[in-house]
């Protein structure tokens, strides 16, 4: 019986290199990063995409949350009129002039693979990607048609301030289970 744990010199292209001896090239690690997000996010996903005005991040996050509960209902055969979006403004304790917006609802929540991949990968969205059926089996199946196709419209909250907060959890995990990704 042969077991192999891992592959000499797979941790990278030029590791690699020194176990598969190209000819007449160098591999390079040539993955596209964003090394500053939130840059990225008010570059692109911002003013320049969106045009100045808190209505566009107001009605993204709206629309994330429409698809979170069109999500839920179609998951749970829930009926059309089910699902609850709150949205509130908070004056912020510490400060006469800041004001939290907060949009909650109780759709089908975020993992933390899907806080920390899809939701802060610029241009790509769970909703056409294969962690769509790993976290949410059965959905696909069912027809969903989600507003949020490009996974861009996250990146426009960045225009109404400089600190943003995402709290989610999975629906189906216990209330101890809260995931929060925090940009300052």
């Amino acid at each position: 019986m042969l077991f192999a744990r891992r592959v000499l010199g797979a941790d990278n292209p030029r590791s690699l290199a020194q176990h598969i001896r190209p000819d007449n090239w160098r591999p390079v690690d040539a993955e596209v990063r964003v090394s500053n997000p939130v840059h990225l996010a008010r570059t692109l996903g911002g003013r320049n995409l969106y045009g100045r005005g808190v209505i566009a991040p107001f009605r993204e996050l709206v629309q994330n949350a429409t698809d979170a509960i069109r999500a839920r209902r179609l998951l749970e055969d829930r009926p059309a009129s089910w699902g609850k979006i709150r949205i509130t403004l908070e004056p912020d304790k510490a400060s006469t002039d800041e004001i939290w917006l907060h949009v909650d609802d109780n759709g089908i929540g975020m993992s933390e693979r899907v806080l920390s991949g899809p939701l802060i990968d610029f241009g790509r969205s769970i909703w056409n990607s294969p962690m769509l059926r790993e976290e949410f089996p059965g959905l696909q199946s069912k027809n969903i048609n989600p507003v949020g196709k490009f996974g861009i419209g996250f990146f426009s909250v960045f225009e109404l301030g400089d600190y943003v907060q995402v709290i989610s959890k999975h629906y189906d995990s216990g209330s101890d289970s809260e995931n929060v990704l925090e940009f300052k």
